[in-house]
């Protein structure tokens, strides 16, 4: 019985880190995705300005 309880002790902290991890990830990902859109965007804006220029 104690190694059942142990094994789900196990298991449980495991998952709860597994998904922590996975939040971590997703927020990573959305915040690079947002960055990403960001420094793209003020590319194009810098690019336009530039042809507006000319």
């Amino acid at each position: 019985m104690n190694m059942i309880e142990e094994f789900c002790y196990w298991v449980e902290d495991h998952f709860v880190l597994t998904l922590r991890g996975l939040m971590v990830l997703i927020m990573a990902g959305l915040f690079g995705f947002m960055l990403g859109g960001l420094v793209s965007l003020y590319c194009m804006v810098s690019i336009i300005e530039s042809m507006a220029n000319r």
